[in-house]
Parts: structure tokens; C-alpha cells; sequence
């Protein structure tokens, strides 16, 4: 009988709350609470295989002939070499080195990994995409030295890279891989 008593009492309260419109209660056979999902624009990216961060701001100086050279790729290799680098590979033009480099990493997933670890250190530090393609890039710091900037390189990426190659650089390679 107290079990009964407690079950009219919260009965006669949701008889209540729904009549003040407090409590929502789904018609039989519909769904509470239907999820939202990604937006449609957000799918799936294409990335990079093997994974690459593009290093920006390698030119070393001019030469004689006007000609811009590039620091080596071992010298590159080293600043970096706290990442799984496997090589080094630089981008020219019509002027010599173009200041555009990119780090190759393996091809597997802990490459992969390497990769994104470099891209979101060069993001904590803001000098990543956004710094270079935005207003707040500065080419080198107080005292001369030159600043990196660096991220995980996209497909259209590649392309400016190959800008001036005969064929693609990356030839021997997939240009990009979907839904890692």
C-alpha cells in the first residue's frame, strides 16, 4: 500500500509538470533526442602519403648570379632530428631555391604520428599555416637568425611545391591517401 501511495503521488507530479509544459514526453514510436552528427562539409580530408610537414623559409642567400641557394639537406635533417625525418626535399624556380622544403616521414602510421607531432609543436608556438599565409609572418628574428615555419602538408601543397618541376617531384609516390 505505500508502494502504491508513492506511485500515485508521482504520478499525479508528471500529470502536473507535463500540464505546465516543464517535461517533454516523445509520441509512441518517434526517437528522444536525436543526435547531430559532423556537418556535411566536414568530411574526411585527404592527407599526404607519405606523411610530409613543408618547411617554409630555407633560402640561405643569393649567389653571383642571383641565384638563391638553399641550405643543405642534412643541416635540415638536423634541426629536426628530434622527429622521425626519413629525408629532406627542396623546392627551385626559375631563381634558384624557392624557400620551400618539405621533411618526408615513413610511411606508416607512427610516421603519420611524427608528422602531426611536428605540425601541432610548430602550431603551439604559432608559427604554422595560418602565421606564413597570414599578416604575422617575420622572415627572421632579433639578432639574424632565419624562422621556420612548418605544417603538415595537403595535397595543394605538393602542387605549389612541383610549381616549376618537369613532372612531379613526388611522382613515385601516391599524392594523397583518404580516410586515414
Amino acid at each position: 500500500s505505500k508502494r502504491v501511495k508513492i506511485h500515485r503521488e508521482f504520478a499525479e507530479l508528471l500529470d502536473e509538470e507535463l500540464l505546465r509544459g516543464a517535461a517533454v514526453i516523445p509520441p509512441p514510436g518517434e526517437v528522444f533526442g536525436k543526435w547531430k552528427g559532423l556537418k556535411d562539409e566536414e568530411k574526411d580530408h585527404e592527407i599526404v602519403w607519405p606523411p610530409m610537414v613543408v618547411i617554409q623559409n630555407t633560402r640561405l642567400e643569393q649567389d653571383e648570379n642571383d641565384k638563391w641557394l638553399r641550405m643543405g639537406n642534412q643541416e635540415l635533417l638536423n634541426y629536426f632530428s628530434t622527429y622521425d625525418v626519413v629525408k629532406a626535399r627542396h623546392s627551385y624556380g626559375p631563381h634558384g631555391h624557392r624557400g620551400l622544403s618539405v621533411l618526408i616521414f615513413e610511411a606508416s602510421a607512427i610516421g603519420y604520428l611524427e608528422a602531426e607531432r611536428l605540425h601541432k609543436d610548430f602550431a603551439e608556438q604559432g608559427i604554422d599555416r595560418d602565421a606564413w599565409f597570414g599578416h604575422h609572418r617575420r622572415l627572421f628574428l632579433p639578432g639574424g637568425p632565419r624562422q621556420f615555419y612548418g605544417y603538415i602538408a595537403i595535397k595543394q601543397d605538393l602542387n605549389i611545391f612541383n610549381r616549376h618541376c618537369q613532372g612531379f617531384f613526388f611522382s613515385s609516390f601516391p599524392s594523397s591517401f583518404s580516410g586515414f
